[in-house]
């Protein structure tokens, strides 16, 4: 079972988290993998909250607002477009999906390559 297909099973009747889901491999090769999307977070001093999903510890939680703050307006506004949801339907979704994909890819805390993140997305 690809990582897309276990993150939808978990946001399953989540109208908003089920769009985005689809979203998410492709926002990460956009953003440079999960070494470029730690970094977002770091840039918007929320690197402890990211690095929390690539460790094998528990996740920490990130709310819509530092998903938007950590992504940037064009980067949400385009995950929404994609997913036809407004910028903070797909905020909200991420903030819901992103800690699960990120641990998912990284379980025993180590980055993989990109190729390696398009495979696990079914991509």
């Amino acid at each position: 079972m690809s990582v897309l297909d276990q993150l939808s099973k978990r946001v399953a009747g989540d109208g908003n988290a089920e769009k985005v889901v689809q979203k998410v491999g492709p926002l990460l090769e956009q953003v440079g993998g999960i070494d470029g999307l730690v970094k977002k977070f770091e840039s918007a001093g929320l690197g402890n909250v990211a690095k929390s999903w690539v460790s094998t510890g528990s996740n920490q939680s990130v709310s819509p607002e530092q998903v938007k703050e950590a992504l940037g307006p064009q980067q949400v506004e385009q995950v929404a477009n994609e997913a036809g949801v407004s910028t903070d339907e797909a905020a909200a979704g991420l903030s819901k999906v992103l800690p699960d994909a990120v641990d998912n890819v990284t379980p025993s805390g180590q980055v993989p390559s990109t190729g390696d993140i398009r495979a696990q997305f079914g991509g």
